[in-house]
């Protein structure tokens, strides 16, 4: 049985992690031995945040150091990275493995965004993650957008391969019945500035200080102590439910009418096709990943996110359309998230990563 080892040095709570927890369990029903590599520090919140999926739990591996995941390197086929900062260091563990071993073990890169962005220019991160792609030896780099593979690609030259996408439709789905009401929902990240966590909490602010009585507005994502931190004070009409588990996030959706992403990019929009998987409209920014699933006016809406006369737009158009319109825009979502979906997303990786070393 082939063997796949993800090293993924992160509590959870992003979906850059939850693509690979759930394209890990495709992998274990395609009867490929799929196992997650936790850091020690990380790993009481990795199992917090995914408590429910009691089949990737099962695949944990826990380490302490990068020697000692070199160590247990041996028994795997094939070792992906998950993030650029650290991306070196499994590279090196790899290589020293592969000659302690005496055999051939492949090293893969599974890219989830284009990560010299996360950074000021010249600083430690932004070079480790430039290096991530410039310093690599007979790595397989993979990503889950063509904008991604384009990135990479771009500015540094290297071919990224494209697989597909997933969402987890055991936990994104719709509910048995269209709300009644109109329901904006937005996540507020106060510690991910790309994420613009203030504006969304400015535009939220105005729809429940100018539309109430039209629109209930609810924001999850952070505990209040993190708005504090940052400055971040919400409008009292607006219901923030806090840091959510991926079934309280999907519970969210599922009473959503609009689901707003006002992030300054995507590198591809996770909860927006999962507020899509849920029946929600997505507003998303148009740079980056998300204009490869969502059609504006048609399945959602795509913004330049800076301007926020341009987001509140979008909003009063979708709250201007008669309710059979809403219902066609609905239809259309649904359609499309139901194209992504963790088995083909699977299939895709173990085609990438098995048969063509075989």
């Amino acid at each position: 049985m082939a063997r796949i080892l993800f090293v993924l040095p992160a509590g959870g709570y992003s979906g850059g992690a939850n693509s690979v927890v759930q394209e890990t369990k495709g992998l274990l029903r395609l009867g490929v031995d799929a196992s997650i590599a936790v850091d020690r520090k990380n790993v009481a919140s990795f199992r917090r945040c995914y408590a429910t999926q009691f089949d990737v739990l099962n695949q944990i591996i826990v380490f302490d150091d990068y020697g000692q995941l070199e160590r247990l390197l041996a028994a795997f086929d094939v070792v992906v990275a998950t993030i650029g900062t650290l991306a070196a260091q499994v590279f090196d563990a790899v290589r020293n493995a592969t000659i302690t071993a005496k055999r051939e073990i492949r090293p893969a890169y599974y890219i989830q965004d284009y990560e010299p962005l996360f950074f000021d220019a010249g600083s430690q991160e932004w070079a480790l993650t430039r290096g991530s792609y410039e310093t690599s030896r007979n790595v397989v780099f993979f990503a889950k957008t063509d904008w991604i593979c384009r990135m990479v690609e771009r500015n540094h030259g290297v071919a990224v391969r494209r697989v597909l996408p997933s969402i987890d439709h055991d936990c994104y789905v719709p509910g048995e019945t269209v709300p009644s009401e109109i329901v904006v929902s937005a996540m507020i990240r106060p510690n991910t500035s790309r994420r613009a966590p203030k504006r969304t909490a400015r535009i939220l602010g105005r729809l429940a200080e100018h539309l109430r009585g039209k629109v209930r507005v609810v924001s999850f994502g952070c505990g209040e102590k993190e708005l504090i931190q940052n400055g971040i004070l919400l409008h009292g009409a607006i219901q923030h439910q806090g840091q959510l588990t991926r079934e309280q996030v999907a519970q969210v959706l599922r009473e959503s009418s609009l689901f707003l992403d006002l992030s300054d990019y995507q590198a591809f929009g996770r909860t927006g096709i999962e507020s899509m998987a849920c029946g929600a409209v997505p507003v998303m920014p148009i740079f980056g990943g998300a204009p490869e699933f969502v059609t504006h006016a048609q399945n959602g809406y795509l913004v330049d996110t800076r301007y926020d006369s341009l987001v509140l737009d979008v909003i009063d158009q979708y709250i201007a359309l008669p309710d059979s319109r809403r219902r066609r825009m609905r239809s259309h979502a649904l359609e499309t998230a139901a194209e992504y979906n963790v088995h083909r997303a699977a299939v895709s990786m173990r085609n990438l990563l098995f048969e063509e070393s075989a």
